[in-house]
């Protein structure tokens, strides 16, 4: 019995002993399966990390696109919203008030009569009528009554050219004027340009084959040939002709419906006249002093800064800019302080986008950093002509950057803008003007053509500034 036993647990050791290797491979497998399975786990957890931060960084990318473009968004809903409204309303009646007809009545019995113009005169040229509106009793009387304010001027409009012309004549700066024609080399509205230098220079820029690129004449040698074929005129002459618009330009005018290609060239040739600092100094200094004599108190201007130069060609920087500004005011405050001036810089609808944006965000950081030199910087504009030009509908993203800029630093410049300068209905610009919230319109004269759009600049008390004689004078 025992040998039996001892026999059977022989047996049974025997077979423990030949199961244990498979016990052994069934741990192993055992092990291997869950390494396998904790390794698949792993893989799966960093699969599924991987999926939810590429998710992540395109829900970031999208969220920081809306964000970006959320200001432009909600203006194209704001714009069609408008527009969707405005077309409604269609064209109604205009019922004018009491005192509205009164002194509607009083301009055509009383004053109208006063001056001894032809039937045509509302659809002639304001400027042909310039001494005989002078000479009426009427026109002292407006000269000389309180005006409180002017609110839509250029200041590079003002310009006195026979103050100038003295100023070109009395010392060296008259010899070191030039003249550039770039005619030959694009064609341009703006083919003047002056330039400034103490130092003897060629006259002549040339490209590799030598054919002259930029021709630059003294203003000196200019004069004196025009002289000798006009021995009846004068360097004063000059100046008014390049300055003033000529009987003849205006009966250009008067069939060409482009008057732009008339007036542009004069109005950047006297915008280029101030760009050295001598001559923009007593420029304001005469601006200034000529508004006060007309009881003028306020004056609001566009202003384009960032073309001064010195003698010596060198770039003048904005803030010695506005410090010729600063100091001309202060003076003037001397004189009389009840004088206030604000400028309304002054953009060209015409450049680049990005060179918009870039200017924007140059005047919101030199306000934030130098209010010392800045505070009577009081809105933006962006001007130039409507019917070629860009329209704020276009430049919609680079005008929403103020929008961004508000946010950063705290502040806000408004836009001012010249809005509707245009007689063509396809202008739609007024309908911008008004969703960039511009409490004053530049000339709104194709307003006439959007009585719908008009009630809406009522409603929101918008003012529009009606410049007549340069709307006459640009055929507009």
């Amino acid at each position: 019995m025992l040998k039996t036993e001892e026999g059977d647990n022989k047996e049974s050791k025997k077979i423990i002993s030949l199961l244990e290797p498979l016990k052994n491979s069934n741990s192993e497998n055992d092990e291997k399966k869950e390494k396998k399975s904790f390794k698949n786990k792993n893989n799966v957890i960093i699969l599924i990390t991987l999926a939810l931060l590429i998710l992540g960084g395109i829900i970031f990318l999208i969220y920081k696109k809306i964000k970006i473009n959320n200001v432009t968004l909600s203006y194209e809903e704001k714009r069609k919203n408008l527009i969707n409204e405005i077309n409604k309303k269609k064209y109604k009646n205009e019922i004018f008030s009491p005192e509205e007809i009164k002194a509607n009545d009083i301009f055509t019995n009383e004053i109208v009569p006063t001056f001894q113009f032809n039937e045509d005169f509302y659809y002639d040229l304001a400027i042909k009528y310039k001494k005989e509106i002078e000479n009426n009793p009427f026109f002292k009387d407006i000269y000389e009554m309180p005006k409180g304010a002017i609110l839509h001027l250029h200041i590079e409009d003002c310009i006195d050219y026979i103050w100038l012309t003295e100023e070109c004549l009395k010392d060296e700066n008259y010899k070191n004027i030039y003249l550039r024609d770039y005619t030959n080399q694009i064609k341009t509205l703006f083919p003047l340009r002056l330039i400034y230098t103490l130092t003897p220079r060629l006259t002549n820029e040339t490209d590799k084959e030598g054919k002259i690129l930029i021709k630059d004449t003294p203003l000196k040698e200019i004069l004196t040939k025009y002289k000798e074929l006009n021995p009846n005129k004068t360097e004063y002459d000059y100046f008014h002709e390049h300055l003033s618009i000529l009987p003849n330009e205006m009966e250009k005018i008067q069939t060409n419906s482009d008057a732009w290609s008339v007036f542009m060239p004069k109005y950047f040739f006297a915008y280029v006249l101030i760009h050295n600092p001598k001559f923009l100094r007593g420029h304001l200094l005469n601006t200034f002093r000529d508004n006060i004599k007309e009881n003028i108190y306020r004056l609001e201007s566009r202003a384009r800064l960032g073309s001064l130069v010195d003698d010596n060609l060198n770039p003048i920087s904005i803030e010695e800019e506005l410090q010729i500004y600063k100091e001309v005011i202060n003076e003037i405050h001397k004189e009389n302080s009840n004088f206030s001036y604000g400028m309304i810089i002054e953009m060209i609808r015409n450049q680049k986008e990005e060179t918009i944006k870039n200017n924007i965000n140059k005047y919101y950081t030199l306000k934030s950093t130098r209010p010392d030199l800045t505070e009577f910087i009081i809105a933006m504009d962006l001007s130039g002509d409507e019917d070629h030009f860009r329209t704020f509908y276009e430049l919609r993203e680079a005008m929403d950057i103020s929008e961004q800029l508000k946010e950063k630093y705290g502040f806000y410049l408004p836009w001012i803008l010249h809005c509707g300068e245009s007689i063509k209905y396809k202008n739609k610009n007024p309908i911008d003007g008004i969703l960039r919230e511009s409490r004053r319109f530049g000339h709104g004269i194709n307003l006439i053509k959007y009585p719908n759009i008009l009630e809406e600049i009522k409603k929101k008390d918008y003012a529009i500034n009606e410049l007549k004689i340069k709307n006459l004078n640009i055929k507009k």
